[in-house]
């Protein structure tokens, strides 16, 4: 395995970055595209759960919720 970026880094890169589009944008509905990889290892991570391969081109929809939970807790980390 090459020493590229960590799953947790890639993890907390991925979520930061949704946590915040949910804050900013509360209430609405976004469209974000990335890699599959970093689709997966984030949805793993916030459902709990093993999220299966993401195809090119697959919607995935997640509750902004989680992600307004994310945001709030990553806020009073620092």
């Amino acid at each position: 395995m090459d020493a590229g970026e960590s799953a947790a880094s890639v993890v907390l890169r991925g979520t930061a970055a949704l946590a915040g589009l949910a804050s900013t944008h509360a209430g609405k509905r976004l469209v974000v595209v990335s890699h599959g990889t970093l689709i997966r290892l984030v949805l793993s991570s916030l459902r709990g759960v093993d999220h299966p391969r993401v195809e090119n081109g697959e919607v995935v929809e997640l509750d902004a919720g989680l992600l307004l939970d994310l945001d709030e807790r990553l806020s009073q980390k620092r």
